[in-house]
């Protein structure tokens, strides 16, 4: 994996330290004396770190286009004391420095005549020494460095030329002007472009760490001595490029006393700065307050720590943003023995994706087997992975490697190597791993265990309402290095094979039940089929592990005893309101004005009160529940409290409610279209009791069971109409099988308006009905796609969430 992670890892308040000298933190008073000596200075490196991430992939070797792409944000609006300085732009003019007396030795110039040996251009402006390396010599040149003679270095530039010199001095013409300066980068380019191919080359074939630090030292000392820029150069390669290569490779940043002497020192000697800067950041991300080339962190005020935070704001969120998974291109060799193609270098990974799913830097895994059964064009496929940003690619089918230009991982089954990756991803990041199953409540649970952990830990979870076998390995491979916790929901089907198969992968320390009742009967066949699929999930409980499960559900008896079948050795805790319950709500009040619920439980022998901010009906029992979770994973129960009560962007089929405002009319609607198990139409109309909204209602309805009429699919649809006999409706629109179990339970029969499994005339009939001020409540069985419904109606207006 990249060094990124170290970066992340770093005090904030101390990023200077990447580009202002070590020699210079306490005098500067941090970063203060920096920005003061010009201008801008500051903002412009954190936005070259910022380039730096956006464009971190160096798969395809350095470029001189990347170079300059740094040079030219580290230097964009800084007030530079060299007015000749453009940001990006190759320099034309010549340039200069002094060698250090201080530094120099007889073995560093022995090098700088080595880099410069065959180039025949003049090594140094200062006349008495102004010939090529061929005729100088070095004892006498060294010699009247000691002795105090300012010798002025020359970076490589075209031998001087009358008209050349006048045309560059603007004392000729325009065209002459530009003709000349051209001339002069196109000739600079040209040596930039041989030493970045060379160490493009050369940094291939290292394999060990000090192979390569030597070839980062070589390669920025003498991209440094042909000063590709006019000014910033250090800024560009020291600071900017050097720290790139070190983290690209695996490396931490380098926090170095003086980033100038990568000219001044042989390459083997700064190798050693390197080391030491290495350490430097290490140190500092062990204990932030260490003191640092005589400068702590705690001599910062108030008023410079405040105004680098916001310069650094920006870098700050995409280095939050910055995602690599734990899987890296070393450990898809070890862990699968496949054979890599393409590829020269370490391959980091932003995501992993397989099927549709692919986005920018994703490791992908083309289901190839699956294309041709499904008569795709492979080649196609192939290609618009790597188009949508696929860096690298699994398959298990030689023949379609050569379709490829990004690098390739041939695998003997890709199916099995998915699963493998997964399992070893998981046990390598060994984070607290929470398994959410159920009949209702998975996703809604996981979004809220995430939006609770993320403020005290890493946490990761895939942030929709996928959870059948690809999706629960997909989440795994997404592990990143830093994550400290798991939220994984897993549906497992009709069979106890799918549960033992993804419970197994996710090896989870939390096996949490979030409700269980009948459902998807059609499936299942009986109620011990349905408890059997979902305590399979237990056999991938770790050593220790325990279950958590909801006491108010239905099925709670018959769970309890099949995972006790399965595991003797589980712990199992219970939540909810049932008096026996492990974390038990105690009451809730429900605030209408605000959509919320004050709530008060005990938890594990503990009285809490606490904020839920969702209006559900089955909120404050399934807080416990999450709370408890918390608990047992051993983070603070009092931050995670305080995080419940932040306002939680939740997910659609956790239900929304909307006010849909045009010219004509204005709508309030609450949107439960995604979902429609026969528990979330109880919590659903229990919510409608509790809205204060007035005008007519209008109720678009699918059933909770549409796959089979039988005498299940018949008692929960009659229950449906006893909800809506209760609920005040005034025009009930339906759609789906079976609705007319519905329909003969009404007991007035004439708010029904009309049935039709059309989603476009379904959408045209309410359109026609609704009226100012009515109120629209959709809801069904997700096999009826009446979000898809639902995300047209919300369209019919100015759209505003109001919970």
């Amino acid at each position: 994996m990249s060094g990124v992670r170290y970066l992340q890892q770093f005090d904030r308040r101390q990023l200077f330290r990447f580009f202002v000298d070590g020699r210079f933190h306490q005098k500067y008073r941090g970063w203060v004396g920096y920005e003061e000596n010009e201008s801008g200075s500051t903002q412009a490196m954190l936005r070259g770190f910022e380039y730096m991430l956006d464009n971190f992939d160096l798969t395809g070797g350095v470029t001189l286009v990347h170079l300059m792409g740094l040079h030219r944000a580290c230097m964009f609006n800084v007030i530079t004391k060299n007015p000749k300085t453009q940001a990006g732009e190759i320099r034309f003019l010549n340039a200069g420095f002094v060698l250090s007396k201080s530094v120099t030795t007889r073995a560093s110039l022995e090098d700088l005549f080595r880099i410069r040996g065959n180039d025949n251009s003049p090594m140094f402006n200062t006349s008495e020494f102004a010939r090529s390396a061929s005729e100088l010599d070095i004892d006498t040149l060294l010699s009247a460095i000691e002795g105090g003679k300012r010798v002025n270095y020359r970076p490589w530039y075209p031998k001087d030329k009358p008209d050349l010199t006048q045309a560059l001095a603007k004392e000729t013409n325009a065209k002459a002007f530009y003709y000349a300066k051209h001339f002069v980068q196109l000739k600079l380019i040209a040596r930039l472009e041989e030493v970045i191919s060379t160490f493009n080359r050369d940094i291939k074939l290292a394999k060990e760490d000090d192979e390569k630090l030597l070839l980062f030292s070589d390669f920025a000392r003498k991209m440094d001595l042909l000063h590709p820029f006019a000014d910033g150069n250090c800024r560009a390669i020291a600071c900017l490029l050097l720290n790139h290569l070190l983290m690209f490779h695996g490396f931490p940043p380098a926090i170095l006393y003086n980033p100038n002497l990568d000219v001044e020192l042989t390459a083997a000697q700064f190798v050693d700065e390197i080391k030491t800067g290495i350490e430097n950041t290490m140190k500092l991300i062990t204990d932030p307050r260490a003191e640092l080339y005589g400068f702590s962190v705690d001599e910062l005020n108030q008023e410079s720590t405040l105004e680098f935070a916001d310069f650094s704001k920006d870098f700050g969120s995409k280095l939050d943003n910055y995602a690599e998974i734990y899987a890296t291109s070393e450990h898809l060799t070890e862990w699968t023995g496949g054979t890599w193609h393409n590829k020269d270098l370490p391959v980091h990974f932003t995501g992993a994706g397989s099927h549709t799913t692919v986005r920018q830097g994703n490791l992908y895994f083309a289901v190839i087997s699956e294309w041709i059964k499904g008569k795709k064009d492979v080649a196609a496929e192939l290609k618009r992975a790597e188009d949508r940003g696929a860096r690298a690619i699994i398959l298990d089918r030689e023949e379609y490697i050569t379709n490829c230009t990004v690098p390739v991982l041939q695998v003997d089954n890709v199916d099995d190597q998915m699963r493998t990756i997964a399992v070893q991803s998981r046990q390598g990041v060994d984070c607290k791993a929470v398994l959410l199953t159920g009949t209702v409540g998975k996703t809604g649970g996981k979004f809220i265990l995430h939006h609770i952990l993320t403020d005290q830990v890493p946490a990761h979870a895939t942030l929709n309402s996928t959870n059948t076998r690809v999706p629960t390995l997909r989440s795994l491979l997404n592990l990143r290095p830093q994550d400290k916790a798991e939220i994984i929901e897993v549906a497992v089907g009709a069979s106890p094979s799918a549960g033992v198969y993804r419970g197994t992968a996710v090896n989870p320390d939390i096996c949490l039940f979030t409700d269980i009742a009948p459902n998807h009967m059609n499936i299942h066949g009986s109620v011990e089929t349905l408890i059997a699929a979902k305590s399979a999930v237990v056999e991938g409980l770790r050593q220790g592990g325990l279950c958590i499960i909801n006491r108010d559900a239905e099925l709670y008896a018959g769970l309890r005893e099949a995972i006790l079948e399965r595991r003797p050795d589980a712990l199992i805790l219970t939540f909810g309101r049932h008096e026996e319950a492990y974390a038990r709500l105690i009451s809730a009040s429900y605030d209408p004005a605000n959509f919320r619920w004050d709530v008060q439980a005990r938890i594990a022998g503990e009285n809490y009160h606490y904020t839920v901010p969702l209006f559900q009906e089955h909120a404050p029992a399934q807080s416990v529940g999450l709370l408890l979770t918390v608990r047992e994973m051993g983070f603070n129960m009092p931050q995670a409290m305080a995080s419940y009560a932040k306002p939680l962007d939740t997910f659609e089929s956790m239900g929304r409610i909307f006010k849909v405002a045009s010219s004509t009319r204005s709508f309030i609607f609450y949107d439960q279209s995604p979902r429609g198990a026969i528990q979330g139409f109880r919590s659903a109309f229990a919510d409608l009791k509790r809205f204060n909204f007035t005008g007519r209602k209008v109720f678009l309805l699918g059933g909770s069971s549409t796959k089979v009429d039988d005498e299940f699919t018949k008692t929960q649809h009659n229950e449906i109409a006893e909800l809506v006999n209760a609920s005040g409706v005034d025009r009930l629109y339906t759609t789906g099988n079976f609705a007319y179990h519905i329909h003969d339970g009404l007991s007035d029969a004439s708010v029904f308006v009309k049935h039709s499994d059309d989603l476009d005339e379904l959408e045209k009939w309410l359109d026609d009905e609704l009226q100012d001020g009515d109120f629209l409540f959709i809801m069904g069985d997700a096999s009826l796609y009446l979000g898809r419904l639902g995300k047209k109606m919300l369209k019919k207006g100015t759209c505003s969430r109001l919970a």
